[in-house]
């Protein structure tokens, strides 16, 4: 019996690292995305795009990653469907922010694992 509470908090764990995870890179790349994207336009609207990507792709990984710390999945379910959208955008785009696309895919499997109890 002790076991299987053991191995399940083990679980527990390693789904929460995997969101961590991805919401830390989600984050990182998010700065990247603002502040030194190297595909941006001279003339495109900074703002704009600041409060739009940091509506669809900050705020789902700052709900992630706080999902992921208390173990609660049905958040992290949350956080995978609001950035999909835009995650499935960039995610055929050439460049490093494609790998928004894997970001939002590790919500589902740390929802999945957790749900599982894995």
């Amino acid at each position: 019996m002790m076991q299987a509470v053991s191995s399940r908090r083990s679980g527990m764990r390693k789904s929460g690292m995997l969101g961590l995870s991805a919401a830390g890179v989600s984050v990182l790349l998010w700065l990247s995305f603002n502040f030194a994207n190297v595909y941006a336009e001279p003339g495109d609207d900074a703002h704009a795009v600041l409060i739009r990507s940091g509506w669809t792709l900050l705020l789902p990984a700052l709900l992630a990653a706080v999902a992921s710390w208390f173990a609660k999945p049905y958040p992290l379910l949350a956080a995978f469907l609001w950035s999909l959208p835009i995650s499935l955008y960039l995610a055929c785009t050439p460049g490093i922010y494609a790998l928004f696309g894997l970001t939002s895919a590790a919500y589902l499997i740390a929802y999945l694992m957790m749900r599982s109890g894995r």
